[in-house]
């Protein structure tokens, strides 16, 4: 039986409907063991988050094990991604949250698969880099539509590096992904989130932009607005409240010490000549 074609009238719904029938789209990025992985495993304490699927590209997920309630699957390959990506949209399955760990993995695995069509796979060239980027915005943009096709959660996480502003010798904090990915990433998610360990060693998750930190949150200017800043962060919390459009149950946010950034406006990598330092390690 053919599927019933919606009409342009059909398709179109109140904004105050976005928060039920729209999935969340959230960038976690930061340094490597400050807990990202972790904070993601979270989102299985959401009504509306679990099932958790990890896709797993790195093995920073080794920091999860004690959780049985929690399902990953490796990324061994690009063409994993296109695989998976399937049975989620087609299969029959509990997941309401996919986690992409992380982007700047699977940045990688997007080279390794252009690499096997290049002249010269120990020469990459700039050509190979491109088709690359193209196919890590692809599988990027794959993921974050489930968001909005099923009303699912779809977290990415990514390591941090710095990028340098030569015109302005000013310091950006972006994910370490390539310019161009990481400009249309920012822009394409609901959230970015900056994680990063303060001076007594407490995990903190910045939705706010503070000197040199890329982030952001999108909600709702009227009403109940969750808090910017968190330490010990529960992302199970925030996806909740995200959905219900309630009062966040640490209404207050918690002061953070210890976190410390330049002072000055983040601009986009690819708005003036720029120096890349590489992912921190």
């Amino acid at each position: 039986m053919a599927e019933a074609v919606l009409t342009v009238k059909d398709r179109i719904i109140r904004a105050s409907d976005v928060r039920d029938e729209w999935g969340l789209n959230l960038l976690i990025y930061g340094d490597p063991g400050v807990g990202k992985t972790t904070l993601c495993s979270t989102a299985q304490e959401s009504a509306h988050g679990k099932d958790v699927l990890f896709l797993a590209a790195e093995p920073g997920t080794r920091s999860i094990a004690d959780r049985d309630d929690v399902k990953l699957i490796s990324l061994l390959t690009y063409d994993d991604l296109k695989e998976i990506h399937e049975f989620l949209t087609e299969g029959e399955h509990s997941f309401r949250t996919i986690v992409i760990d992380s982007l700047t993995e699977v940045q990688r695995l997007a080279l390794e698969s252009a690499l096997q069509t290049a002249k010269d796979p120990a020469m990459p060239s700039i050509n190979d880099y491109g088709r690359a980027n193209e196919l890590l915005i692809k599988a990027f943009r794959n993921y974050r539509n489930l968001a909005q096709d099923q009303g699912w959660t779809v977290i990415f996480t990514a390591l941090a590096r710095d990028v340098k502003d030569e015109s302005t010798g000013g310091i950006s904090c972006w994910p370490a992904l390539s310019p161009k990915a990481a400009e249309m990433v920012c822009g394409s998610v609901d959230a970015i989130g900056h994680m990063a360990l303060n001076k007594d060693g407490a995990r903190v998750l910045r939705f706010v932009r503070n000197g040199p930190y890329i982030a952001k949150m999108r909600q709702p200017h009227k009403g109940p607005q969750i808090p910017q800043e968190f330490v010990a962060p529960h992302l199970g919390k925030i996806i909740d409240t995200l959905h219900n459009g309630g009062e966040f149950s640490d209404s207050k946010p918690k002061a953070v010490e210890g976190v410390v950034g330049v002072p000055q406006p983040a601009k986009p990598p690819a708005s003036a000549k720029k120096t890349v330092q590489p992912a921190k390690k």
